[in-house]
């Protein structure tokens, strides 16, 4: 299970639950963020142990009842780009994680801060291009994860995920 807590410029586009007491605790947690890439909206996810990233590109209103297949996709898509998956491990995720909640803002502004910095490298690299979803799209896929994060002791998202995905069962 995912639980995905949507900042409060996303609670306006995504329909969220609130978090109640009794609600299912785990260590998979994402913030998500609704960002402009070339004019369109974009869903930016990290995750908030590793701070790994993905992003989905053009979301329309009517993309929202399969938001959870999306996201799933590009988070496999996104971990086959960084060399992290095999077809045994892809199983395992999309089974351990096929249930996806999102919530409103737990307001973690850690992972908040890494967001914004990300989605700034993100808009800098694309700001002379001329199609900027394909190249949002591959500076996702080739160099968002592979920079070093200050708030890991400089470690890499890529290989913090890579050693979550290792202790998945």
């Amino acid at each position: 299970m995912i639980n995905i807590f949507c900042t409060r410029k996303t609670e306006t586009f995504i329909p969220v639950k609130k978090k109640e007491e009794n609600d299912k605790e785990n260590d998979e947690n994402w913030i998500c963020n609704l960002i402009s890439v070339g004019g369109k909206k974009s869903l930016y996810f990290i995750d908030k142990k590793t701070l790994y990233s993905i992003l989905i590109l053009n979301v329309k209103k009517k993309d929202l009842v399969r938001l959870e297949s999306l996201f799933m996709e590009e988070f496999i898509t996104q971990l086959n780009n960084d060399g992290i998956l095999n077809a045994e491990k892809e199983l395992m995720i999309r089974n351990k994680f096929s249930e996806i909640t999102f919530y409103g803002t737990d307001n973690d502004q850690k992972t908040l801060g890494t967001l914004r910095d990300n989605d700034y490298h993100i808009k800098r690299f694309i700001s002379d291009k001329v199609d900027k979803l394909h190249f949002a799209k591959e500076y996702m896929y080739k160099n968002i994860n592979r920079r070093p994060l200050g708030a890991r002791k400089f470690a890499y998202a890529k290989d913090l995920m890579k050693s979550e995905m290792e202790n998945i069962k």
